[in-house]
């Protein structure tokens, strides 16, 4: 039986089909590589020793701060009462922490507003959020309804929790630390503050990222925006995880954005990526002096 020919006008459409189908597969091939692109571009955790990121539950407003150390293997957690009476950042407000959430989301950045919230009081860097559907089930991905974490990310977080075993995972509960207090509203409400102080004692090293202790650079912050307390609010966090802070002052110099200056030979340093990280800051060059980087700081957070 004689092999089946293709005539000239088969062949003739299956060559037009073929320049039919070719655009639409370049389409596809372009938007997928542009969605990983992208997926990629919003990636925030980055190569250092640490990943925090902060919990919350739709169902009950419990909040967490998770902190995964990836070279020791650890898991600690800081369980944060929602009774607690706090000072939003941003500037909303003094609220209770089980409803910062829906107050940052009248300007639709609930979770930035929550995320930067739980920093100021642990006085450590976030790096992004998950907002779930129940807490109890952290490891069923469908149960995130709202995050800032990329896809890579996310699956970068998942990857380095499994590593983690149950016996390297610490739990803390901010209630029954000693570090709130009651507190009585003008309403005549009750409500539990907590003692800054007392807390930065209990939490003395525990948010300790190591790569960044042993590079010990000398760091110096300098507040250009003229908001008090602003650079040791900012000393407070870089202390926590290990970098030595030797200078908190004010500055008069007019930059317009957050600026790490470096000398040179520490630019590419664990450090200086980890602070201009936390507080989205461009990286410039300056003059051997007391202090190996100098931060410029005129918010706390990125985007005030």
């Amino acid at each position: 039986m004689g092999k089946r020919r293709i005539s000239k006008n088969q062949g003739f459409r299956f060559f037009n089909f073929g320049i039919l189908l070719a655009p639409i597969f370049l389409v596809v091939v372009a938007g997928i590589g542009w969605k990983i692109l992208g997926e990629w571009q919003k990636s925030k955790l980055g190569e250092s020793q640490r990943y925090n990121i902060v919990f919350s539950s739709e169902r009950d407003g419990l909040v967490k701060f998770v902190s995964l150390d990836k070279l020791d293997k650890t898991l600690t957690v800081l369980d944060f009462p929602g009774e607690l009476y706090v000072e939003t950042a941003f500037g909303y407000g003094k609220y209770f922490l089980d409803k910062v959430w829906e107050v940052g989301e009248l300007d639709k950045r609930g979770g930035k507003v929550l995320a930067a919230t739980i920093g100021d009081l642990a006085g450590v860097p976030v790096d992004g959020y998950i907002r779930m559907r129940d807490l109890g089930e952290l490891r069923d991905v469908g149960g995130i309804i709202k995050t800032d974490l990329s896809v890579f990310d996310l699956g970068r977080l998942g990857w380095e929790a499994i590593k983690v075993r149950t016996d390297k995972i610490k739990t803390i509960d901010i209630a029954k630390l000693g570090v709130t207090d009651d507190l009585l509203l003008a309403d005549g409400g009750k409500a539990r503050a907590l003692d800054f102080l007392r807390l930065d004692y209990f939490l003395q090293g525990e948010f300790l990222e190591r790569d960044l202790r042993e590079e010990n650079l000398k760091i110096e912050v300098l507040n250009t925006g003229g908001e008090l307390g602003l650079g040791t609010a900012a000393a407070r966090v870089l202390e926590a995880v290990g970098i030595d802070v030797v200078n908190v002052g004010n500055s008069d110099l007019g930059v317009k954005e957050c600026e790490v200056r470096v000398i040179n030979k520490y630019e590419h340093s664990k450090t200086v990526k980890r602070i201009a990280g936390v507080f989205r800051c461009k990286i410039l060059s300056k003059e051997e002096g007391r202090a190996d980087v100098t931060l410029l700081l005129r918010a706390l957070h990125p985007g005030e």
